[in-house]
């Protein structure tokens, strides 16, 4: 299920963050980088396939372990 709210949260948090919240989500980028589970879609944007969400904005999610595959603890 979408929750919306936490996705227009990260979003938000993306274009200014904390420097705990940059780290937090700079972490979380490198555990995507070597995931086999992302992509680049048709917009040149890279997606994880789980969820479908822009992995550069979901890294900014205010929730403890948003990942799909639980690889953000």
């Amino acid at each position: 299920m979408v929750d919306v709210k936490e996705i227009l949260t990260a979003w938000a948090i993306s274009a200014n963050p904390t420097e705990e919240q940059a780290k937090v989500a700079a972490k979380r980028l490198s555990i995507c980088n070597s995931c086999e589970n992302k992509l680049k879609n048709r917009f040149g944007v890279t997606v994880c396939i789980e969820c479908g969400c822009v992995l550069s904005k979901k890294a900014f999610s205010p929730k403890v372990n948003p990942c799909p595959l639980k690889k953000w603890d």
